[in-house]
């Protein structure tokens, strides 16, 4: 189809409508770029402009196309390869919420380093975006950060990718208008199905929030994220409640269709969210993101992420600044809620990526958070690379060079992070103010805390990446070396000049008349009416301490030695936790064991140690001095030793003392009265010697067996009253070899059956 042709259809549609999704905007862009040269394809109902890309008439990898693809009109997408005709296909700049909006994938420090862009291409998808901190390794960036999007190919070089502009960048990584929603609803149980603009929060059966419901629009945009998610990249929401408002944080648990037409994601949520903190009608923008981004921000390691020479500027360049990074102001003046202290103007923002250009994308930190960045030991300390009289023009991260002068300290190469850390100070140092350098080496053992005034932070290198301060030369040589630690501060004060730790240490300042040998001896302390550390009085209490008793611990008098591991002091007293022997000396439970001499031994007892036996003290004794009870109740208690746990006191109750006994004497004698067992019997009957008599009717042929015999050297009688005129089969053959009497089933019969060394003898006799 030719351009021409391409034109005659837009006038038809002036004259006859525009086709569904087509704007008239839209058509007003056709026009404008037809134009220029621009190359047109039609494969089936496929219309697609070739915005830029490669020259040819085909269709490539990397080409920006706009056109109707699936009844969309898309503009200005990249093809990523695949059926021209579909959407898939294509990454979609405009965010329109279709599937193929990817989200960004990774975030890395460079381009070529180990483990970067380049090199960790086997974890990229294609399709998605890479973000790059620094990205100056790329010819066409000059300094920060950069979004690429990758194509899939891997040639291992920047053609693998597609770096979007700035504009594009914005559009992707800030689609307010798929973010923000009304919350419709708070309830337990979710709808299938959400209106465009609002959603549903899920809470349990307290005030936790713990899903959301998202329209069918935001649901397509999550689709990618889905897919993150599913490769176990964790995934969280940084929620920002416009209406209250506060930012809350969520970690995402899980994504499902909230039914079999996949229209409608519930995202399940950590519950990180209260229903304290959003109400039915607020407005919430949802962020997703790979990292925590978002959390309580840890001031004390929180990167200053740029800086800006005053607020106006900072709002400009939204662009190149990360969410919950900290932003440098040298001027923030024009912020109405600025306060000025002591004619400082620098202030330090956090950026919360709501990219409205305006201060309420931000939060200002007050004094005492600017004070803890500020003072931020993470980013003042560093390990000295080298100490010369030149320095290179960069320095690795964490180092540092020292430059020296006819032998003084003149200068510091610091590297690129600090250099960030720093810039506000360069920009007070340009305006005039005065500021100081203090340094403090935490390696070597001068304890000697440097001072310096800046005179000069000036770039290493085009790049403006490393800054060299430059001081006075009050710093001596020699207080730094390669590999020392060293920690850093910048002032608008002296706050001091060098000072000297070590002072604070001189027998001069203990011993003011200075004429003890060694201040720091308790012998030289001499006792006035200063005190400096005891009294005579108070010296005597202490030295009486040394005969004192102290309890030392306990000790396991079954592990065979002695306690202390020969270091125990006289005195040191030990209460015994588990009895036992040691050096033929029986030790019980709770006795107390001392040692009498300094390092007692730990295997010898006379000489060494005294034995305190408390266990006649506390039982036999205590028991012989109590009140007598002459009836004893279950609730009583006596004292037993258990010989199966090393004789250690236990108690034991009345009514346990007497159900063991009952159970023990029921083997011997027969109860005071016995129980009689009333049963109607046939087929097989058991009897219990146990029991004390039986009183059976015989409905039928039945066989006897027998239990709970008394043993050899026992014996016992039993009674069985029985009537019923049919067969009996006895237990054994003793029943009836060693009987006297005759059964008749007609009639009330008595066996008296009695068992004496295991043998049984049976009397028959009847009662009627």
């Amino acid at each position: 189809m030719t351009i021409q042709e391409i034109l005659s259809n837009i006038i038809s549609w002036i004259r006859t409508g525009i086709p569904f999704n087509v704007k008239s905007s839209n058509v007003r862009t056709l026009l404008t770029w037809m134009t220029k040269r621009m190359d047109v394809q039609e494969p089936g109902r496929l219309k697609v402009l070739k915005k830029e890309g490669n020259l040819s008439i085909e269709q490539e990898i990397g080409d920006r196309v706009t056109g109707v693809i699936e009844n969309t009109f898309v503009f200005n997408a990249i093809y990523l390869g695949g059926n021209i005709s579909l959407l898939v296909s294509y990454f979609i700049i405009t965010n329109t919420g279709g599937s193929n909006s990817n989200p960004r994938e990774h975030v890395y420090d460079d381009i070529n380093s180990v483990g970067q862009l380049l090199d960790d291409q086997a974890n990229q998808t294609a399709g998605f975006l890479q973000e790059v901190t620094d990205a100056s390794d790329d010819p066409e960036v000059d300094s920060g950060r950069a979004v690429y999007l990758y194509i899939g190919t891997t040639v291992g070089t920047l053609a693998d990718y597609i770096r979007l502009t700035d504009s594009e960048l914005v559009t992707i990584l800030n689609p307010p208008s798929y973010r923000t929603f009304e919350v419709k609803d708070i309830t337990e149980t979710l709808p299938t199905a959400s209106t465009i603009g609002q959603v549903v929060l899920k809470r349990d059966v307290g005030t936790n929030i713990t899903g959301i419901l998202f329209d069918a629009t935001f649901t397509n945009y999550l689709k990618r994220y889905a897919e993150i998610f599913a490769a176990n990249t964790p995934l969280y929401f940084a929620i920002a409640n416009k209406t209250q408002p506060n930012t809350l944080i969520a970690s995402v648990l899980d994504f499902s269709f909230s039914d079999g037409s996949d229209t409608y994601y519930i995202v399940d949520i950590n519950p990180g969210i209260t229903t304290l903190e959003v109400s039915i009608g607020d407005y919430l923008e949802v962020y997703v993101d790979i990292d925590v981004a978002g959390q309580d921000i840890d001031l004390s390691s929180s990167p200053v992420e740029n800086d800006y020479t005053d607020i106006a500027d900072m709002l400009a360049l939204q662009v190149e600044q990360t969410e919950n990074f900290l932003q440098f102001v040298a001027d923030a003046t024009a912020d109405p809620n600025y306060v000025s202290i002591d004619g400082i103007t620098y202030a330090f923002y956090r950026y919360k990526g709501i990219a409205t250009a305006s201060l309420s994308d931000y939060t200002l930190l007050n004094p005492t958070e600017a004070a803890v960045v500020v003072t931020s030991s993470s980013y003042r300390q560093f390990i000295v690379l080298n100490v010369a009289d030149s320095i290179p023009s960069t320095v690795p991260n964490g180092r540092a060079n020292v430059q020296t002068g006819a032998g003084d300290i003149i200068a510091m190469l610091f590297d690129r992070s600090f250099t960030k850390y720093i810039a506000g100070y360069k920009t007070l140092l340009d305006a005039g103010k005065d500021i100081y350098i203090k340094a403090f080496n935490k390696t070597a053992s001068g304890n000697k805390f440097y001072c310096a005034k800046v005179t000069s932070m000036v770039y290493s290198n085009p790049s403006n990446n490393y800054f060299i301060v430059s001081f006075g030369t009050n710093l001596t040589g020699g207080v730094f070396a390669a590999t020392d630690v060293m920690e850093v501060w910048f002032d608008l004060d002296l706050v001091g000049a060098d000072i000297d730790l070590s002072l604070y240490q001189l027998k001069s300042v203990y011993d003011p008349t200075n004429k003890n040998t060694d201040a720091f001896s308790m012998d030289n302390m001499v006792e006035t009416a200063t005190k400096k550390v005891f009294t005579s009085v108070e010296r005597d209490k202490l030295n009486g301490l040394d005969s004192a008793l102290v309890l030392a611990g306990t000790w396991d008098a079954s592990s065979g030695t002695f306690p202390g591991g020969g270091t125990a002091q006289a005195g040191y007293t030990y209460l015994i936790s588990v009895a036992g022997t040691v050096d033929g000396v029986v030790f019980g439970l709770k006795d107390r064991i001392t040692a009498i001499v300094d390092n007692a031994s730990t295997s010898v007892y006379a000489g060494n140690w005294f034995h305190e036996d408390y266990t006649d003290v506390s039982f036999s004794s205590e028991v012989n001095a109590s009140d007598a009870k002459t009836t004893p109740v279950d609730a009583d208690l006596f004292g037993i030793l258990d010989s199966a746990a090393s004789f250690i006191t236990k108690k034991l109750s009345w009514a346990n003392i007497k159900a063991t006994l009952k159970t023990y004497f029921d083997t011997l004698y027969r109860g005071k009265n016995d129980e009689i067992v009333t049963a109607s019997i046939s087929g097989t009957y058991n009897i219990d010697w146990s029991k004390g008599a039986y009183d059976l009717t015989v409905t039928g042929a039945v066989t006897l067996t027998e239990s709970n015999l008394p043993p050899a050297g026992f014996e016992k009688e039993l009674l069985i009253f029985e009537t019923g005129n049919f067969a009996i089969t006895y237990p054994s053959a003793a029943w009836s070899a060693n009987k006297s009497g005759t059964r008749d089933g007609t009639k009330k019969n008595v066996h008296a059956v009695c068992a004496y060394n295991s043998k049984v003898t049976r009397f028959v006799s009847q009662l009627d």
